[in-house]
């Protein structure tokens, strides 16, 4: 079996070229009358950097087969892989920041809420060790305790918080009948 062969690249304005010389064993294999993609040129066997586009079929002998790519191909490849590497440091580097900082928000929110809830459960200590049930009574200025609820009588209807409307969770169906009789 004979060898592929590699000819020197040329030039013009936008593109560089190259053709590569298949050995008749192979040509036989090759498609007639279409252009053969990348994986399929690489499948019998051309081997060439990236970037290369088979555009051409060379007519008179058909075992030729004609690449180009863009001028500069490789040096534009390896200026984009060093953009994107540095998009993606400083991407990281936001991110660590904004992980950072949405961790100490939220040890924050959590320090909070325990210093709160030891507030409000020393609260309640001292109300029950008063003989005071905190939900229904409150401590006034004057020296009497005013109920703010009493147990005696009946709730009012906007005791219950739900307005003239029935709460659906997601959003308001109408006035409710059974605490607004219709009249």
């Amino acid at each position: 079996m004979g060898q592929i062969q590699y000819s020197e690249k040329y030039f013009d304005d936008t593109f560089e070229y190259r053709h590569v010389v298949l050995p008749p064993e192979v040509a036989k294999l090759l498609p007639k009358n279409r252009l053969l993609s990348e994986n399929e040129w690489r499948a019998i066997g051309v081997q060439q950097s990236r970037g290369w586009v088979h555009y051409a079929i060379h007519r008179p002998e058909p075992h030729i087969m004609l690449f180009r790519r863009p001028l500069n191909y490789q040096q534009q490849q390896e200026s984009q892989a060093q953009q994107i590497a540095i998009a993606n440091r400083r991407q990281i580097k936001i991110d660590r920041t904004k992980l950072v900082s949405d961790h100490k928000s939220f040890c924050t929110s959590v320090l909070m809420s325990r210093k709160r809830n030891a507030i409000v459960a020393s609260g309640l200590l001292i109300f029950a060790g008063a003989g005071l049930a905190f939900p229904f009574y409150m401590a006034s200025r004057s020296s009497k305790t005013k109920p703010v609820i009493d147990s005696s009588k009946a709730l009012p209807p906007q005791a219950t918080f739900r307005g003239p409307y029935i709460n659906t969770g997601s959003r308001d169906i109408g006035p409710d009948d059974r605490t607004y009789p219709k009249k």
